[in-house]
């Protein structure tokens, strides 16, 4: 048990965090899962609740086209930010969803005006959308750090893109002792559909009793047939592990022959329910190399649980087109 919560906070996490990028979602068909709060080994469980995000949220509708650039290749905020002649804090004022780390090529910033001021005449209006959000797992890991995971769902008509939360750590008072924030390994959140979100907290750990996440920002996503490329997954054969801790799923991902051109990135997100459709563990898989409209590549993955033994795996994919 131990090894594969080793393995999976080493690597489920590290590429769920590093999966950050924008690209078309296509979710496998089935029943999308309900949220419940889960059993977790180290902290009283948060139950599920719905709030709305606490940042800009793009209303629903039609809105003004910000301007924008869009990351290529090797390109940094900072190098992005002298660009323009603006500051990198400005930047990041306008872009509070974006994560300074991990920038995905294709990826949209909105651009501060002159003198690094946001351009609050191009940024669309914003009204809250309620996120629906499950409990959160909390498990110490062997270098006494803490790796935390929450799912949330999206209960609009529309898709989402750049979801993030908040992940507080609280003692018996409910005063907060740690907070870190939490990123969508996939960009797109498909209307109905459920996202895991994760963090890790550096050792030591503080002795929280229990732990709590909030929504921080959800947009909707525009020019999907320009940035995105359908996609549809051919699942095939599954083994899951004896002791329920893991389950490997393979199979391929085939761009539609329609496809405006190449897919310049795949990524396929595996997400584990347990008994009750609560979300235990995710993994994420990369494709090694552009594909072409018609083409296919076939993946590998697997999923490990963070708490109880996993029941089934959903996948959703997202194909990313080229920059321009």
């Amino acid at each position: 048990m131990l090894d594969c919560v080793r393995r999976w906070a080493a690597l489920g996490l590290g590429l769920a965090l590093a999966a950050c990028v924008g690209s078309g979602t296509v979710p496998e068909s089935g029943a999308t899962a309900t949220l419940l709060p889960w059993h977790t080994p180290t902290l009283t469980p948060s139950p599920t609740h719905v709030e709305p995000t606490r940042q800009a949220t793009v209303a629903l509708g039609p809105s003004p086209t910000p301007l924008t650039h869009i990351v290529r290749a090797k390109e940094t905020l900072l190098m992005i930010a002298a660009q323009y002649g603006v500051t990198l804090d400005a930047l990041l004022a306008l872009n509070p969803d974006v994560n300074p780390n991990l920038l995905s090529i294709g990826q949209a910033l909105l651009i501060p005006g002159p003198g690094g001021e946001p351009i609050t005449s191009l940024r669309p209006t914003a009204t809250p959308i309620p996120l629906t959000f499950s409990g959160v797992t909390c498990l110490p890991t062997a270098t006494e750090g803490l790796t935390c995971l929450t799912a949330v769902r999206n209960p609009s008509q529309v898709t989402l893109e750049g979801l993030s939360a908040r992940f507080d750590l609280l003692d018996a008072e409910q005063k907060v002792l740690a907070n870190a924030v939490g990123f969508a390994p996939l960009n797109l959140l498909p209307p109905g559909e459920t996202m895991p979100l994760a963090v890790y907290f550096s050792p030591p750990a503080p002795p929280a009793v229990t732990a709590r996440a909030s929504s921080l920002t959800a947009f909707q996503a525009n020019d999907l047939e320009n940035r995105f490329r359908p996609l549809s997954i051919e699942r095939g054969e599954e083994s899951p592990g004896a002791d329920g801790i893991s389950w490997t799923v393979e199979g391929r991902i085939l761009v539609a022959a329609e496809a405006a051109g190449p897919t310049a990135r795949i990524l396929v997100l595996a997400v584990g329910f347990g008994a009750q459709d609560e979300v235990v563990g995710f993994a994420v898989w990369e494709s090694p190399q552009a594909i072409g409209p018609g083409e296919a590549v076939g993946f590998h993955i697997t999923v490990l649980s963070l708490g109880s033994p996993i029941e089934r795996v959903r996948l959703l994919a997202e194909g990313l087109a080229p920059s321009s």
